[in-house]
């Protein structure tokens, strides 16, 4: 199977990229979508998302608690915080 693309030092032991791996392990509530060839904007729109509701963030390295999702954490929100949109 050919290399997905990332650097050697961001795969885990089965060849994924360790941020997919570690949010798997973190929360099985959640859906990943890997794609190619396209920008995120687009591929966000592809699954019909509103891009007014887009908004860039980059995932902490840890949670800031237990009861935090790293998605969370990178956009502010709060346990129990419902985003707008």
């Amino acid at each position: 199977m050919p290399t997905p693309g990332f650097p050697p030092s961001t795969l885990d032991a089965g060849g994924g990229p360790i941020w997919i791996s570690e949010l798997a392990s973190d929360d099985p509530n959640h859906a990943v979508h890997v794609v190619r060839d396209l920008e995120p904007a687009d591929a966000l729109e592809a699954l019909g998302a509103k891009p007014r509701l887009f908004r860039p963030c980059e995932l902490p390295r840890s949670k800031p608690d237990k009861w935090t999702s790293l998605p969370a954490a990178a956009l502010g929100i709060e346990p129990g915080e419902v985003p707008p949109g």
